[in-house]
């Protein structure tokens, strides 16, 4: 028999030990074959279409769906719904707690731990994992306090999207605004997102400007000459401060001023 040299065998384990970790997601957008945001019925139906033989029973209420398993790792699964959304999933394993706790640490990377819990914190997901416990929660981080903010989704949102699917994700924009070019702007508490023709072209996030391709200095690089106070509003928010002299009119933001004339921008001029 051949051997194997020493230093062939650690390269191996380093290659394997390197695709194991290249297998952590950076983000995850639900648990098993369930997404966010799904309806209980397309819920349900993405469970139907992936229906074992294990199954040994499946109940549901207003806002859950149970799953029973049999003879499997997994002893159930109990989906949970806000307002026909799904934002949250209960997973109870028959392994022992330490078992759970290693088979997601392998998949997900390390956990924090404080006040008992394991938690993996993803930019759509948040799963928990009491110490000692075989129950593990995955939830939808933008469900905060018992309400489906959607509005906290705005990373989920991507470009070439449609105002229907913005809307669907998001919920109903604080407030809208459009301009020349088939250009039109929807603001939300975490940002605004743009579209050219009803299709997105740049989402910004927070009060600054991280748009898909590069930073700029804030929102204030959308602002075009001719623009309402309306649409900069809506692309920029209320100003720090006003200043009014006639017809004119002068918005204060931390990035930089907006001058208008007859309540049209007149002149932007940028804080560097």
């Amino acid at each position: 028999m051949k051997k194997v040299s020493f230093p062939l065998i650690v390269i191996f384990l380093l290659g394997f030990s390197f695709v194991l970790s290249g297998n952590i997601p950076r983000d995850i957008y639900g648990q098993g074959n369930a997404r966010w945001g799904d309806s209980k019925a397309h819920t349900k139906k993405r469970f139907a279409n992936r229906r074992r033989t294990n199954v040994a029973k499946v109940s549901q209420s207003t806002n859950t769906v149970v799953i029973d398993y049999v003879g499997e790792r997994i002893n159930r699964k109990k989906y949970e719904f806000s307002k026909n959304r799904l934002v949250k999933i209960h997973v109870y394993y028959n392994n022992p707690s330490r078992r759970v706790l290693k088979t997601h640490t392998q998949k997900y990377g390390n956990p924090t731990l404080a006040g008992g819990y394991y938690t993996w914190n993803f930019p759509s997901t948040i799963i928990k994992h009491k110490r000692g416990s075989q129950k593990v929660l995955f939830r939808d981080s933008s469900y905060v306090s018992g309400k489906a903010s959607k509005q906290q989704n705005i990373d989920r949102v991507t470009l070439k999207m449609t105002t229907s699917q913005v809307r669907a994700l998001m919920g109903t924009p604080v407030s809208t605004a459009t301009a020349a070019g088939g250009i039109s702007y929807y603001r939300y508490s975490t940002g605004t997102i743009t579209f050219k023709f009803g299709r997105v072209i740049k989402v910004t996030r927070g009060t600054g400007s991280v748009a898909r391709k590069g930073a700029n200095q804030g929102n204030i690089d959308s602002i075009r000459i001719g623009m309402t106070t309306a649409q900069v509003e809506a692309i920029m928010g209320k100003p720090v401060t006003v200043n009014a002299l006639g017809n004119l009119l002068v918005y204060n933001y931390s990035t930089g001023k907006i001058a208008f004339k007859f309540r049209k921008v007149a002149n932007v001029q940028k804080i560097n």
